[in-house]
């Protein structure tokens, strides 16, 4: 196993962890018999505000596919049912994001079925035609659209159309606005009405979101369009095959928390430990618990 090292100690002095091969033993200790469904997922726009906030130039994707290399040796063996990547476009342009697949299904183990899910979570801005075509020709099976506030619904229901000329399986929606927002409920009734996403799921910056909706009253509003909440904050059809999401995860990026059963692992976050461990081949987790 490959230990902690003086220079990457002195890199990551000021942010705590624990030595590599403690980090190894658990991950082989809780890893080597397990075969259950897993997810990947990719925050892109996590991403680049991490290198904002740091000071630090643009994230580079190569970052990703060595942590997917580093991955693949406790990973390689467990299926992967679901891949999600959000706004990727903000970090990368079509070859960035077509290697970075490439590395996905070269170092995991990606199965296929009606209830395997690969989605990208786009932007408005980020839908561009030339955009969709490069996501359905790396099957991607599932678009989820950032709802603004202050939405244009003949816009959405445009890009719905457009997605749909694609055949992409699932169309979902995220909105950047919870309960708090004047007529969220209604906004939310008119959105599945007119709509009928797949999924709606509420923002994960937003804190405790449905806080201003009673939990009955939810409920029965979301039966008359054919929906119930699956907490903490995501809205699915009844009968649907994505309710079979993994609860196993593995996240990638500075600062990103994985889980895999009773494990969590945090990743370096600081720009020092985290490039320290991937440029030479290493796992990036600064902590397990």
């Amino acid at each position: 196993m490959q230990t902690d090292d003086p220079h990457m100690l002195n890199a990551a002095r000021d942010e705590p962890h624990i030595p590599q091969e403690v980090v190894l033993e658990l991950l082989n200790c809780q890893l080597r018999n397990n075969i259950a469904p897993l997810a990947l997922e990719i925050d892109c726009a996590a991403m680049r505000a991490w290198s904002e906030e740091q000071g630090q130039e643009r994230f580079r994707y190569q970052n990703l596919v060595r942590e997917l290399r580093a991955w693949n040796k406790y990973l390689g063996r467990r299926p992967v049912s679901r891949v999600w990547v959000n706004e990727p476009f903000c970090l990368m342009d079509a070859p960035s994001l077509t290697e970075l697949v490439h590395a996905i299904a070269q170092n995991l183990k990606l199965i296929k079925g009606r209830h395997v899910e690969h989605v990208a979570t786009l932007s408005l801005p980020d839908f561009t035609r030339q955009n969709i075509a490069l996501l359905k020709g790396l099957d991607f099976n599932h678009i989820q659209i950032r709802v603004p506030t202050g939405f244009d619904l003949s816009e959405l229901q445009r890009l719905k159309q457009m997605l749909m000329e694609f055949k992409f399986s699932y169309i979902s929606l995220q909105l950047d606005f919870g309960s708090a927002q004047p007529d969220f409920t209604l906004q939310l009734m008119e959105l599945l009405s007119f709509l009928e996403p797949a999924t709606v799921s509420l923002h994960q910056n937003l804190q405790d979101p449905l806080k201003g909706v009673s939990g009955e009253g939810l409920t029965a509003m979301l039966m008359q369009f054919g929906y119930f909440l699956q907490e903490p904050a995501t809205i699915l059809k009844f009968y649907s095959p994505l309710h079979a999401r993994p609860a196993d995860c593995v996240r990638l990026g500075p600062g990103a928390a994985s889980r895999f059963g009773q494990l969590r692992t945090l990743n370096f976050a600081t720009p020092a430990g985290y490039h320290n461990r991937v440029q030479t081949s290493g796992l990036p987790v600064a902590t397990c618990r």
